[in-house]
């Protein structure tokens, strides 16, 4: 089961206004906290009921999918594939959204919808408005399932190459554009499959404690790769996995990876400032999952999570202590 909140869950009014606010507030180019302290089954009720609307947009879709990877909700990915109706044209709008949704779809859809997820970036990579947002979804490639083909992604990019090399002399955007896609091309495409193949040989791994310190990995970043925003996808998996077994499993994964940077960072003569920058990030990205999931810091990790404590960082495998005092009634 997922873990609880040590001081509870949000009363009905709270859940509500948090989770209303989480989804339909106006600010959503500023960070909204997830609402993280609500009974799993409010959140499931509430979600149902919210997309079975017609309105729903990119920001709205994006911000569910936060909720259903947080808190696992993969009964309701039946509800997703309407949004996708090859109805996009030149709305950019309806184009984002139709990407969230196939994002959704390949990390949270059963067998059947995540070929409907692939089927559907096939037809966005050559949609009008893709030559523009090559980039974006080159990055979308990293959610679709195993068997996804690379030419996929590569083969629109290097007809549109081949389309633009007879203005290259004398068009200047032309040109530029040019090199973009090359770039996209010879750089980010990899990228996106070697991060892609490592979260399948981390699905794919036999042992289920090694495939519990890959999902902490990429979590904490140990498994970095450019474009990708691993901790989101590493959260996903690791709730995943809590709720088929006990927090406390979790909690295991994350002393056990403490004690190794600890370790490590003994082992080593002396840290520059940015070694001792990335130190803090990992040890109080770990002390704090290791809360977060009922265990307890033994004394000499806690002593090491003092002394290299970031208490600034957002990390969402943490029960903030303001989370539980957002008062009901305010508004966005």
């Amino acid at each position: 089961m997922l873990p609880q909140p040590p001081d509870g869950f949000q009363d009905d009014a709270q859940a509500d206004n948090l989770l209303n606010r989480f989804v339909f507030g106006k600010s959503f180019d500023s960070p909204t906290p997830l609402p993280k302290r609500v009974d799993p089954q409010k959140v499931n009720d509430f979600l149902s009921e919210v997309l079975e609307s017609d309105d729903l947009a990119h920001p709205h879709l994006s911000r569910i999918g936060q909720l259903m990877r947080f808190y696992d909700i993969q009964s309701l990915t039946n509800q997703l594939p309407r949004f996708l109706d090859r109805n996009e044209g030149d709305k950019l709008a309806l184009f984002d959204r139709s990407r969230t949704v196939v994002a959704l779809l390949g990390d949270m859809g059963n067998e059947a919808e995540q070929a409907q997820a692939s089927e559907y970036y096939r037809y966005l990579m050559t949609h009008i408005l893709a030559s523009d947002h090559f980039e974006h979804l080159i990055d979308l490639f990293f959610h679709l399932p195993e068997k996804a083909e690379p030419v996929w992604a590569s083969d629109p990019i290097k007809r549109e190459i081949k389309a633009l090399e007879p203005k290259i002399q004398t068009d200047e955007d032309a040109e530029v554009h040019y090199y973009e896609l090359q770039d996209i091309l010879e750089d980010r495409l990899p990228t996106i499959q070697k991060a892609k193949k490592k979260k399948h040989d981390a699905l794919n791994a036999k042992d289920a404690n090694r495939q519990r310190q890959d999902y902490g990995h990429f979590y904490l970043e140990l498994e970095r790769t450019a474009y990708i925003d691993t901790p989101s996808w590493g959260v996903m998996m690791l709730q995943r996995e809590c709720n088929a077994s006990r927090p406390e499993e979790l909690a295991e994964v994350f002393k056990h990876g403490l004690d190794l940077i600890m370790s490590r960072a003994k082992a080593r003569r002396s840290l520059d400032a940015g070694d001792t920058d990335d130190l803090k990030t990992y040890v109080t990205r770990c002390a704090r999952a290791i809360e977060f999931y009922g265990g307890t810091l033994s004394e000499d990790q806690a002593k090491y999570a003092e002394k290299y404590a970031h208490p600034e960082q957002n990390d969402v495998l943490y029960w903030e202590p303001e989370d539980a005092k957002t008062p009901a009634g305010s508004g966005s």
